[in-house]
């Protein structure tokens, strides 16, 4: 099983280069909706701090260099850190 970081990744990888922070929350809610929705609405609405949570912070996709911030409202896969893999 994968863990929230990998699925985050792989619906990044899914997405328009660049895309918003809030893209990658509706497309991670979308594919995973009962892993990315608010708790106590089961799946009907996404819960932003389930995937910023995983995607900021020193532990975070973008500390990994998976993903690198171009801006405030700009993310992208990084394609290095893709070719390494």
């Amino acid at each position: 099983m994968s863990t929230q970081r990998e699925r985050i990744l792989e619906v990044a990888r899914t997405l328009a280069q660049p895309f918003s922070p809030p893209d990658l929350v509706v497309a991670c809610w979308r594919k995973y909706p009962d892993e990315f929705g608010l708790q106590g609405y089961g799946s009907k609405y996404p819960a932003a701090h389930r995937v910023y949570s995983k995607l900021y912070g020193s532990t975070g996709v973008i500390a990994s260099g998976a993903i690198v911030q171009l801006a405030h409202d700009r993310l992208r896969v990084n394609p290095a850190w893709e070719a390494s893999r």
